[in-house]
């Protein structure tokens, strides 16, 4: 019996070195982790765009994949054959037709939601080809507000608008990081319901600033409120509660919240 079970290794060994794996003849797919803004997971039809980059030069340049069962898939996007080189690995979402971004316009209008400002990345150096799924773990790299509101009269709110923040972000996908222009024009953000008339949510720019808060009420009048200048770091989540009352409205700011890292409380 230990005779024929040597016999059998040697000849498993023999069919394996005859038969070597050739890695482009398999495809590149993407087992992705992540906490989008608005939802915990990917779904099904999200895409993605992929870049690798090997010996400095690139082998795949943002290319469409698309999120089915768990993984995401590319349309004729295979490996390349040869282990002896390593190569770079970057993706991001959303997709980007035009190429991958390099700087994000953030929405004005928020109301319908911000997926299309919330840029997600990915990167992972050193890889090598394989026969199974790439795993890459996906960071926010925008910043994130949540508005709590308690209203404390009988008139309801209808609308929450984020003043004084630089609408544009330079965005670089390898380092996962993103930060507002410079000398940028400041917009006012329309910041959506996330539930009518107590809970909000909004993209920005990451930056240094002093935001403005105006509580739109049913009755037409607006209630102001502001924060001292404060830094919105990249790929973190700020929780602002606003108090309104008969005698005016009052606000507070901290960062321990949700799915994206807290940001550390704001006095």
């Amino acid at each position: 019996m230990k005779y024929n079970f040597i016999i059998i290794s040697i000849v498993l060994q023999l069919i394996a070195c005859s038969n070597p794996i050739h890695y482009d003849n398999y495809a590149i797919n993407i087992h992705p982790s992540i906490g989008r803004a608005t939802d915990l997971n990917f779904e099904d039809n999200d895409r993605i765009g992929l870049s690798i980059h090997k010996d400095k030069e690139t082998y795949i340049n943002n290319s469409e994949m698309v999120y089915d069962n768990g993984l995401f898939h590319g349309n004729n996007i295979f490996w390349y054959d040869d282990l002896m080189t390593i190569s770079d690995v970057i993706a991001y979402y959303p997709y980007n037709k035009g190429g991958m971004p390099t700087q994000q316009n953030i929405l004005r209008d928020q109301t319908q939601g911000f997926e299309s400002c919330d840029i997600i990345s990915a990167f992972k150096n050193n890889v090598l080809p394989t026969t199974s799924s790439l795993s890459l773990t996906f960071k926010h790299i925008m910043s994130k507000i949540t508005i709590a509101i308690t209203n404390e009269t009988n008139i309801s709110v209808v609308g929450v608008d984020i003043c004084g923040s630089i609408g544009v972000a330079k965005l670089n996908l390898t380092q996962q990081s993103a930060s507002a222009i410079p000398n940028m024009p400041s917009i006012e953000i329309n910041s959506c319901a996330i539930e009518n008339s107590s809970r909000y949510m909004a993209i920005l720019a990451p930056q240094t600033v002093a935001l403005t808060f105006n509580t739109n009420m049913a009755d037409g009048s607006v209630h102001t409120t502001s924060l001292k200048e404060t830094l919105l770091a990249s790929g973190y989540e700020y929780a602002v509660v606003i108090k309104i009352s008969g005698d005016g409205s009052s606000i507070n700011i901290s960062g321990e919240i949700d799915n994206w890292p807290g940001g550390g409380d704001i006095n």
